[in-house]
C-alpha cells in the first residue's frame, strides 16, 4: 500500500507538468480508499492520506466539470467562496488553460480571516486558515502565471469581503461585468456562510440554466450536507439537482433549470 501511495503522489506530481489527472489514476486512488478504509480507521494511516485523497479528487472533479464546460459550451463565469492561499485557484487556473478555455473569468472572495472563533468544531476549529492574506494569494498566483496557465493571467480577480457583506460583493460583481456563473466553489467551512453565499447568487438570479456546484468540505461533518438538502428543498424547487463526483471530503452537484 506505501507503493501505490508513493506512485500516486508522483502521478499527482506530474500533472503540473505534463497532464490533467487520468481517470485511471483516479479509480485506482478509490480502489485504495476501499482497501485502506479499515486502516485508517483504526489510525494505523495519518492524515498525509486523506489530504491526497482530498487534493487528487478534488483536482479530478474540477477537471470533469471544466471539460463538460467546454464541450457543452456552457457560459458563464466562475467563483470561488474560500480561496485561503490560493491553491485551488490555481488549479482552476491551470485546467482551463489546459482544457482550452480563455473566455472565463474566476473572481475568488474571501474574508481573509479564516475561520470565526466562535465556530466550534473538532476538523476545524475556530481561527484556522487566518494564515493568509490578499497579497498572499495574488503573490502565490503570480508564481506560475508563466509556467502554467500564461493566457489566463487577466483572468481571475480577488475580492476581500466577508460572506454577509452582499452590497459590496453585489457591486463588485456590476463593476467587474458578472452577468453569469457556471460553476462555484463552496468552501467557505462554516454553514453560515456557505447560506449566506449560494443565497445570494440565488437572489441576483446569476446562475446559469445549467451550473456546477462543488463542496470542498462535504465529509467533515460540519453539518453542510443538513444544511444544503434543506436549503434545496426550500430554495431549488426550479430546478434539477444531480449529484456527480464525491470523494470523501468533497462532493460536485449538476443544476439544471426546469
Amino acid at each position: 500500500m506505501i507503493i501505490n501511495n508513493i506512485i500516486l503522489i508522483m502521478e499527482f506530481r506530474a500533472i503540473f507538468k505534463y497532464d490533467c489527472l487520468s481517470d485511471e489514476v483516479f479509480h485506482k486512488l478509490n480502489e485504495l480508499n476501499k482497501i485502506e478504509m479499515n486502516y485508517i480507521e483504526e489510525g494505523s494511516i495519518n492524515d498525509s492520506y486523506l489530504q491526497l485523497e482530498h487534493q487528487i479528487g478534488r483536482f479530478n472533479s474540477l477537471k470533469k466539470v471544466f471539460e463538460y464546460i467546454k464541450y457543452n459550451n456552457i457560459s458563464g463565469d466562475i467563483l470561488e467562496y474560500g480561496i485561503w492561499q490560493g491553491h485551488s485557484m490555481y488549479n482552476c487556473l491551470y485546467l482551463l488553460e489546459k482544457i482550452g478555455i480563455f473566455n472565463k473569468k474566476i473572481i475568488g472572495i474571501d474574508g481573509f480571516i479564516g475561520i470565526p472563533m466562535e465556530y466550534d468544531h473538532p476538523h476545524q476549529a475556530g481561527g484556522m486558515f487566518a494564515d493568509t492574506s490578499e497579497e498572499l494569494v495574488l503573490s502565490n498566483l503570480r508564481k506560475f502565471e508563466d509556467k502554467l496557465y500564461k493566457n489566463q493571467k487577466n483572468n481571475y480577480k480577488i475580492l476581500k469581503a466577508l460572506y454577509n457583506e452582499k452590497n459590496k460583493i453585489t457591486d463588485y460583481f456590476n463593476e467587474n461585468n458578472i452577468k453569469t456563473i457556471c460553476f462555484i466553489h463552496l468552501d467557505c467551512d462554516v454553514v453560515g456562510s456557505c447560506d449566506e453565499a449560494l443565497t445570494l447568487l440565488f437572489q441576483l438570479n446569476l446562475l446559469n440554466d445549467i451550473f456546477f456546484l462543488h463542496f470542498d468540505d462535504w465529509g467533515l461533518l460540519t453539518g453542510i450536507p443538513v444544511w444544503f438538502d434543506s436549503f434545496i428543498k426550500n430554495k431549488c424547487k426550479d430546478w434539477r439537482i444531480e449529484e456527480l463526483y464525491v470523494t470523501r471530503l468533497t462532493k460536485t452537484f449538476k443544476f439544471s433549470r426546469i
